[in-house]
């Protein structure tokens, strides 16, 4: 650990401040179902959130290289913060929701690719996955820290005292980033939107967008209705499920820190697809009324997260070259949000018409496969 400078640890602390308060709004399905959105409305929302994600990478990508991380740092917290308050006073209808949460997963997903870039840059020689998951705890952190303080909030107060703490949370992180100094340097070559696209048709990239689908679609599904399923069967514990998916994904991440960098990130990312398949197909028992499921799938589900972000972050900028690691990164960025898009809206018609327990198996069996078909797509990817 003494080989990370003083700043990279500086700026995964304001990482944790401004996820602890965004990673709150897990509980949006909850708060839209309360205010009588049916769950097809609440997919479609929740997928407007990762429409706003996705597009915000091809206009991010070149610029992150070319102009530099810190001003996209800055100017995401800022609008995270901002588009927390506007939940304060836009009505809770379809299309509004689906308008606010696409603004909230563009500078969402805006901030983090530019922060995660950055972090990149700080990396030591040899250590850029164990860099990622490093810092990746922060969020983690922040994952269990924001929808336990949020639930808590909501069931003592209300969600508008939860929107106004995360609000504020964001913002002062957003002042702390000014301190970040700017170390990337752009290169002399010129840069457009053209070469996001270029570089998404590689064939390198095409195990890692395999695995990045699955992924998401794991995340958007179980982010998405986790709280409005838990709330049907009238369990209050999805804090205490995020907690534990917090606390494994950290766990085998201070464990396994430099495994992936040892042996390549390729060699674990199907067993770790398949961890989270298995917390998916947990949690669909959950209709059982069990309490002790939500703490399985956050362990089960939590593992495969702490391994997969950094295994699949670090594989796209080894295959691509670290010349081009910003758009390497949108690109992985992108992929887990066109999952997780996928995850929302599709969960959210299935969930409509089938319930959420044969919705959960749904999602574990797409996951699987992913894992399963990983190894098979990475050969052909580099095969000369």
């Amino acid at each position: 650990m003494s080989s990370y400078r003083r700043v990279f640890w500086w700026g995964t602390f304001l990482n944790l401040i401004c996820l602890s308060g965004t990673s709150m709004f897990v509980l949006t399905g909850r708060y839209l179902a309360e205010q009588g959105l049916q769950p097809w409305e609440i997919g479609a929302a929740e997928g407007g959130y990762w429409v706003g994600a996705v597009l915000s990478q091809p206009w991010l990508a070149h610029r992150v290289d070319r102009h530099g991380r810190r001003p996209y740092i800055l100017r995401g917290a800022f609008f995270i913060g901002l588009t927390a308050l506007a939940f304060l006073v836009i009505p809770v209808m379809l299309i509004p929701m689906v308008a606010l949460r696409g603004l909230h997963g563009f500078v969402v997903s805006t901030y983090f690719t530019a922060l995660f870039t950055w972090i990149a840059d700080q990396a030591p020689p040899g250590r850029l996955a164990q860099a990622f998951g490093l810092f990746g705890i922060s969020g983690l952190l922040a994952g269990a820290i924001g929808p336990v303080g949020g639930e808590l909030l909501v069931d003592r107060a209300s969600f508008q005292a939860m929107f106004s703490l995360s609000a504020a949370l964001s913002l002062a992180a957003a002042a702390g980033f000014l301190t970040l100094p700017e170390v990337h340097r752009s290169p002399h070559e010129k840069q457009d939107d053209s070469r996001f696209f270029q570089l998404l048709r590689s064939k390198l990239m095409l195990a890692v967008t395999l695995g990045s689908l699955g992924f998401g679609y794991a995340v958007g599904s179980l982010y998405g209705f986790a709280a409005p399923f838990a709330a049907r069967e009238k369990l209050t514990g999805v804090g205490l499920m995020f907690a534990c998916y917090t606390l494994s994904s950290v766990l085998i991440r201070l464990g396994m820190g430099a495994a992936s960098d040892r042996h390549g990130p390729q060699r674990i990312i199907p067993s770790a697809l398949l961890l989270q398949a298995g917390g998916m197909g947990l949690f669909a028992l959950l209709g059982k009324g069990e309490s002790w499921i939500l703490v399985g799938t956050g362990l089960l589900a939590g593992a495969g997260h702490g391994i997969l972000y950094p295994a699949l972050s670090a594989l796209a900028v080894q295959r691509l070259g670290a010349a081009v690691r910003g758009t390497a990164l949108a690109l992985i960025t992108a992929w887990i949000d066109v999952g997780s898009f996928a995850g929302s809206v599709l969960s959210g018609v299935v969930a409509q018409n089938l319930g959420y327990p044969l919705m959960f198996c749904g999602v574990a069996l797409i996951v699987m496969t992913s894992g399963l078909a990983f190894p098979a797509f990475d050969r052909w990817a580099t095969r000369p």
